[in-house]
Order: structure tokens, then C-alpha cells, then sequence
């Protein structure tokens, strides 16, 4: 898809996002340059990630499309020794 984050339905992320992720959210939020943005969240399999990302109003509108990547923290990246 070719839109940016200025041409979607503005929507609070509240009611489509954040409401129905709760605590399964860890991040949120459109990229500076507008070309998208990125949803980090908790998810027992692909499958249930995939099913939130098609549920986008950003997707839904053909605004964006999504891709889903599995992601691991680095523990203790910014530890104190």
C-alpha cells in the first residue's frame, strides 16, 4: 500500500486497539515519516497477531497493509551492572 498514517480515518486507537489488547499491549504508535507505524503485543500464536492486524482500520480502509514478525526482547538489554 502506498498511504500514509495522515490519510487514515482518524480513529481513537482506545476502542480499536487498546481496549481489546489490554494488558497484551506493550507498544503503539505511527512512524515521524507517516509511512505506518507499529504494534508491539503479546500473542500465543502468529495467528492471533495476524487476526488483530487484518482488524486495522489503517488495513481495512487499504490505507496500509500489515505484516506480522515474531519478536523477542533482548532480557536485560539496559541493565545496570
Amino acid at each position: 500500500m502506498t498511504g500514509t498514517v495522515l490519510e487514515q480515518e482518524q480513529y481513537p486507537l482506545c476502542v480499536y486497539l487498546v481496549e481489546p489488547l489490554g494488558e497484551k499491549l506493550i507498544s503503539a504508535s505511527p512512524f515521524l515519516d507517516h509511512q505506518g507505524g507499529l504494534v508491539i503485543m503479546e500473542a500465543l500464536e502468529l495467528k492471533e497477531a495476524k487476526q488483530i492486524a487484518q482488524k486495522d482500520r489503517a488495513v481495512l480502509s487499504s490505507v496500509f497493509d500489515y505484516t506480522v514478525h515474531l519478536w523477542k526482547p533482548l532480557e536485560d538489554l539496559f541493565a545496570e551492572n
